[in-house]
């Protein structure tokens, strides 16, 4: 019951505009291994992996972040910090 009475509750969500100025991150310039919201490594080739304008610019794969971000929650998903 209470799964159902958090579908009606509003959030506050990111627009597809604060995605799309999310920094990509090239392989060499990583500081994070892993992404934030799905908790799996980085790969070398395919990944397109951006940051988020947290302090700490915590970086996610740009699928993982855009799904965060436009359903559940306009702030960093690691450290809470509001993105915009």
């Amino acid at each position: 019951m209470l799964l159902r009475l958090d579908e009606f509750v509003p959030k506050k969500t990111a627009s597809l505009g604060a995605l799309q100025g999310l920094r990509p991150v090239p392989r060499r310039e990583r500081n994070h291994e892993t992404c934030g919201v799905c908790l799996m490594p980085f790969e070398d080739t395919d990944d397109q992996v951006v940051a988020v304008p947290c302090p700490a610019e915590h970086e996610f794969h740009r699928n993982c972040i855009s799904k965060w971000l436009t359903e559940y929650k306009d702030a960093c998903p690691v450290d809470h910090a509001k993105l915009w």
